[in-house]
C-alpha cells in the first residue's frame, strides 16, 4: 500500500513510498514523509529509509535491494550492516537494471546475493528461523 504520514508500521504489509516524498521511520515505528532535499539525486531515496530504519530496527532489520538505477541502497546498507541488520541483494542475472544491486554489492556490506525467486522464502526463513538457509 501507499505509505501515509503517521502511519504505524504493521506486520505483512509491504509499503511503497508516495511519489517525490522521502519515506521514513521513527520511534514509534510511525511513517513520516519528507520533501527534504533529494539523496543521490532522487526522492524518495532508500538511503533515507534504510538509515532510519537502521536507528530503529537494528539488528531486527533486512534490507533488500532490488533492480534499480543509479546507486541509491549502497550508504542505506552500510547503515543496516552498523546497526546489526541483515542486507540481501538481487543479483545481476534477474536484474533488469542492475546499478543499484550492483552499487550495493560494491560495499562489502551484503550478506546475500541471490536471484529474485529466492527473496521470498529466504525473508521468511530469517523471520521464522533466524537463519538464511
Amino acid at each position: 500500500k501507499l505509505a501515509a504520514e503517521g502511519e504505524i508500521i504493521c506486520a505483512g504489509v509491504a509499503y511503497v513510498a508516495p511519489p517525490d516524498r522521502h519515506t521514513l521511520v521513527n520511534g514509534q515505528h510511525a511513517i513520516t514523509l519528507s520533501q527534504d532535499e533529494p539523496v543521490n539525486f532522487v526522492r524518495p531515496s532508500i538511503d533515507r529509509l534504510f538509515a532510519a530504519a537502521a536507528d530503529v530496527y537494528t539488528n531486527r532489520l533486512i534490507a533488500v535491494i532490488l533492480t534499480g538505477m543509479g546507486y541509491d541502497g549502497s550508504a542505506g546498507v552500510r547503515a543496516v550492516k552498523a546497526g546489526g541488520g541483515y542486507v540481501i541483494v538481487q543479483n545481476k542475472e534477474s536484474s533488469k537494471y542492475n546499478a543499484m544491486p550492483a552499487a550495493a554489492i560494491l560495499t562489502g556490506h551484503c550478506d546475500r546475493v541471490v536471484d529474485i525467486e529466492q527473496i521470498p522464502d529466504m525473508l521468511t526463513r530469517l523471520v521464522t528461523t533466524g537463519a538464511a538457509e
